[in-house]
């Protein structure tokens, strides 16, 4: 009779030999290699009784039973965690493989982490390269001084116009504005040369040669308004609107750095205000030329005029002659009329000032002519023996007292005139007059 050994569980719990299953964890009853070779059943693993072809138990074959021997005894079943492997290869290659999978898991990771820092790369990086520009000592205190310079011009511009004053601070305002502007080319071309910063150094590199030419365009000034061209300040308006536009583009590819501009519109305004205001002072300026003209064409036909009334006078000239000196007199006055009538003025101040002039002109020119017409009266008796003036002086009569009255109103106007022309010429460089010079 074969004896059956009890088996050991995985729990290590020691069960009957008749046990199919542990009675401290349940388990099913561990099928060894002793089944395959016939010894035990390979359905529920009860022992073969020696010469037996069925399983006592449940009825199944049993296989190779001609290799079964007389006894045999069942080892006892070691815990399923301590049971070796077959042999080292087993061990080993499970390893190998456990250590592959876990490298591949490792490496894709890898790779996945550094697609995603390519992509955050990318997508950041330019900005990460603005915001080192943007922050650079350097580059914010050259574009501040460029701003601060061409603050200072627009304010000069605008404040003070295009007069014999301001000129010189415009052109060294310009001088400093080129100077500054010098500084910012050198900070740009410092910056490094990365594909993230392009954008803003040409932004900066643009600006730069904006406010140059805006400097060059203001240094070529003259000293003087009248030397002040139209093709001068509309250069000086171009360089302007280059100077906005390149601002502009700051503004765009670099916000912080756009906040240090000063304000475009107002160049632009402030320009086309001097503009306007140079326009308008030159033909003011034209104006007083042609003026100052006139005025030297009246004074050179009465520039013997007090001389010559003083000799009519005193009969110490004829009356033909005095006469005819006064009627040319008041011809030269007529011309210098026609020439007040036909000159535009630009301003109703000038328009002004022309109305003076032209109402003392008239009424010298009135003077003159009742002047002549007294004159010419005394032919009558002076040249009735004796010839001349029994007194030595030519009486007066109504002509006369006609010709004093209009000539204390030219008198006047010329006095009003002078008081409100000399401060303008004085400005533009011409000759001041005396209400007796006209």
């Amino acid at each position: 009779m074969t004896i059956e050994p009890s088996w050991t569980c995985e729990c290590r719990q020691e069960n009957p030999p008749k046990a199919a299953f542990c009675t401290a964890c349940g388990n099913p009853r561990p099928v060894i290699a002793a089944v395959k070779t016939g010894n035990y059943c390979a359905d529920c693993g009860v022992p073969r009784e020696l010469g037996s072809k069925f399983c006592r138990e449940c009825g199944a074959a049993f296989i190779h039973s001609e290799n079964v021997t007389a006894t045999l005894e069942m080892p006892a079943a070691e815990p399923a965690q301590v049971t070796a492997p077959k042999n080292a290869d087993d061990l080993f290659g499970s390893r190998k493989r456990k250590i592959t999978v876990i490298s591949g898991v490792v490496a894709l990771l890898i790779v996945i982490a550094g697609v995603v820092v390519a992509i955050m790369t990318i997508g950041g990086g330019s900005n990460s390269s603005t915001q080192a520009v943007e922050s650079d000592t350097k580059t914010i205190d050259a574009i501040s001084a460029v701003s601060s310079s061409e603050g200072h011009l627009i304010t000069v511009l605008q404040v003070q116009g295009l007069n014999k004053q301001s000129l010189g601070a415009i052109r060294n305002a310009g001088t400093s504005l080129s100077v500054k502007a010098d500084n910012l080319r050198i900070v740009a071309a410092m910056m490094p040369a990365s594909s993230d910063s392009t954008t803003t150094v040409t932004a900066l590199n643009q600006l730069q040669s904006a406010e140059v030419a805006l400097a060059q365009a203001t240094s070529q000034l003259g000293a003087s308004p009248s030397a002040v061209t139209s093709s001068q300040i509309a250069a000086i308006a171009a360089a302007a609107t280059g100077v906005h536009q390149a601002w502009v583009q700051v503004q765009t590819t670099s916000p912080n750095l756009g906040k240090l501009a000063p304000s475009s519109s107002l160049t632009v305004a402030a320009l086309h205000g001097a503009a306007h205001r140079h326009e308008a002072r030159a033909s003011v300026r034209n104006w007083v030329a042609k003026v100052n003209n006139i005025l030297t064409q009246s004074a050179n036909g009465r520039s013997d005029l007090a001389s010559m009334f003083a000799k009519v006078s005193n009969c110490l000239m004829t009356p033909d002659q005095g006469a005819q000196l006064l009627n040319s007199v008041a011809s030269n006055r007529d011309s210098v009329l026609q020439q007040l009538a036909a000159l535009p003025a630009p301003t109703a101040k000038t328009q002004n000032l022309t109305t003076t002039l032209q109402s003392a002109i008239q009424s010298s020119a009135e003077a003159d002519r009742h002047y002549a017409d007294w004159v010419l009266a005394q032919t009558s008796w002076y040249y009735e023996s004796p010839v001349g003036c029994p007194s030595g002086v030519l009486p007066s009569d109504g002509n006369k007292s006609a010709g004093d009255a209009a000539s204390g109103l030219a008198t006047g106007a010329k006095q009003q005139f002078v008081d409100a022309y000399n401060p303008l010429a004085q400005e533009f460089g011409f000759k001041t007059w005396t209400a007796s010079n006209i």
